[in-house]
């Protein structure tokens, strides 16, 4: 049994055995004599996933729930080379699709032949953390492509979802894409770059100009202050006054990323390798 969240830019997986990550790459394999790669079959076609996609030429870009829901049998075949066939997993999908989740539960398990449990984004963060919450919580996961947020009471013992939503472009992707618009012209070749691979760049925090490497940790800090007001405004005009909330808690990969002062919460919780929080929480449940 694993918990899995598939992200638009990492994949994160929590098992029994072990805790691991890898870029939601893939693209279509190039037979090549010489390479020495891992791939996947699905269908009549074969796919490389995660770090060795980089050095592809035929890439599939993950840009939305479509491709997500599409390719996540492939990404789990892949993990279970890595640990073994499973008969059960746990993941999630987007506040915002969930009406989807029938169908992406059928998808999964027809492709896998898998027993699957679809949770709303943020819920898995909640089971992670729960011991640790008071009675009213703003839970934000931070991902790559979309910021979902889930806001949480507890009311006469019973948890209840206030209010939840998915903001599309509000996750690392505007950030990258600040650093992007950022870069001077002797790294203007940069912008041109997908967003995959900027976001590789944005990471390290550096940049390779024949053969040099160049430090752009100005850019990316400038760009992540940049990124941290538009978070404070859009969740002032979602859910009004952060201020009011007794406790936030920041996951998902941007978790580290953001200044945490912009919230006045009574209680800001960063769970440990906030990265893996969600899928945590998935393999809690399923446990």
């Amino acid at each position: 049994m694993i918990g899995i969240d598939v992200g638009f830019g990492w994949t994160k997986v929590v098992s029994e055995e072990k805790t691991f990550k890898f870029p939601t790459w893939l693209a279509y394999y190039t037979p090549d004599p010489i390479a020495e790669v891992d791939t996947v079959k699905y269908g009549d076609k074969v796919y490389v996933i995660g770090n060795d996609v980089k050095y592809e030429a035929q890439r599939i870009e993950i840009t939305g729930i479509t491709e997500l829901m599409n390719y996540f049998p492939v990404f789990l075949k892949y993990v279970e080379t890595i640990i073994g066939k499973q008969d059960r997993i746990v993941t999630g999908i987007p506040i915002k699709y969930r009406s989807y989740l029938d169908k992406f539960k059928n998808i999964i398990e027809e492709a896998n032949h898998v027993e699957c449990d679809i949770l709303p984004q943020g819920i898995g963060i909640f089971l992670d953390v729960e011991e640790r919450l008071s009675d009213e919580n703003l839970i934000l996961d931070i991902g790559f492509n979309t910021l979902d947020y889930l806001i949480l009471i507890k009311k006469d013992g019973e948890w209840k979802k206030r209010k939840g939503n998915t903001i599309e472009k509000l996750g690392l992707i505007r950030a990258v894409d600040v650093l992007r618009s950022s870069l001077p012209d002797e790294l203007g070749y940069a912008r041109n770059f997908s967003f995959s691979r900027l976001l590789e760049i944005f990471e390290k925090g550096s940049i390779r100009l024949e053969g040099e490497k160049i430090d752009i940790s100005n850019i990316k800090r400038k760009a992540l202050e940049e990124y941290t007001e538009m978070i404070k405004t859009r969740l002032k005009d979602e859910i009004g006054g952060i201020s009011d909330i007794e406790t936030v808690v920041v996951a998902g990969g941007g978790a580290n990323l953001i200044k945490i002062d912009i919230f006045e919460a009574d209680m800001v919780i960063i769970p440990d390798e906030p990265e893996f929080s969600q899928a945590r929480g998935y393999f809690k449940l399923g446990r």
